[in-house]
């Protein structure tokens, strides 16, 4: 049923893009790479909080967790808007428990320049 149900929602998107980030999300369960690429797309900062928060849950139930990503993700998770710093840091939190995916993050922590209230809000997580 996953063509059908694409096919009737792809007008719909929904309070915080609820509808759209499903409908990307079983997609790219399907395999459609573009499908992925919106909802990384969607977790950055040209979305507001709440699509962002539903893309980066879609993206957990994904199990995605790649270098596109990281700039939404890091943004997020230095936003003063705790409703989506929050499931931003959950978001990292899950997945850097694995070592490798940790020192991914890590070293694109390290790569960037961050203001001092970024820092106060991220440095916890990479000390």
């Amino acid at each position: 049923e996953a063509a059908r149900y694409l096919a009737l929602t792809k007008d719909d998107h929904g309070t915080g893009n609820q509808v759209g980030v499903l409908r990307d999300e079983i997609g790219a369960r399907h395999g459609d790479t573009s499908s992925v690429a919106r909802l990384v797309d969607c977790a950055g900062v040209s979305y507001d909080f709440m699509t962002r928060v539903n893309a980066l849950e879609a993206l957990k139930r994904l199990g995605y967790f790649d270098d596109p990503l990281f700039p939404g993700l890091m943004s997020a998770m230095a936003n003063p808007n705790g409703r989506l710093r929050a499931p931003a840091e959950a978001f990292a939190s899950y997945f850097m428990e694995q070592t490798r995916l940790a020192r991914k993050l890590t070293d694109y922590y390290r790569s960037r320049v961050w203001t001092p209230a970024e820092r106060k809000l991220i440095d916890p997580y990479f000390k």
